[in-house]
C-alpha cells in the first residue's frame, strides 16, 4: 500500500453472511505463505494474508469463533459456515490478525508484498 493515499476500509466476511468484519487500516504487510497450515486451510498451494493489528479489525455482524487446532495456531471460524476469516500465529499472540484476503469483497486492492 502507498503511503501517501489514504486508506478506504475494507469490508470481508464469510461464505453464508453470517459473520462480517471491516479491516480499519491498512495492513502491515500482504503476503503469501506456504506453510502447510495455510495450504490446508486454502486448498491451495499457498494463502495469501493480510497481517494487521487487531485493534483495527472491526466484527461488523455476526460472532466468529476461535478454533485450537493441533497446530497450535488459534482460528477465528464462522459457526455457521465454518470458514476461516482469520487467524492468530502463535509467536505473534492475539494483537496481529492474518485475515484471509480472500474473505475481503475487495481483496483485489491488497497484491501480495
Amino acid at each position: 500500500m502507498n503511503d501517501l493515499t489514504p486508506f478506504t476500509p475494507l469490508d470481508g466476511g464469510c461464505r453464508c453472511g453470517a459473520v462480517r468484519f471491516r479491516l480499519e487500516a491498512a495492513p502491515i504487510i500482504t503476503h503469501s505463505c506456504h506453510c502447510r497450515f495455510c495450504q490446508k486451510v486454502s486448498g491451495a498451494p499457498f494463502r495469501t494474508n493480510a497481517m494487521i493489528e487487531t485493534e483495527h479489525l472491526t466484527i461488523l455482524a455476526g460472532a466468529p469463533q476461535p478454533f485450537h487446532g493441533r497446530d497450535c495456531m488459534k482460528t477465528l471460524r464462522c459457526p455457521s459456515c465454518e470458514i476461516t476469516l482469520w487467524c492468530h500465529h502463535p509467536h505473534l499472540g492475539d494483537v496481529i490478525a492474518l485475515v484471509g484476503v480472500g474473505t475481503l469483497d475487495e481483496g483485489e486492492r491488497l497484491a501480495p508484498e
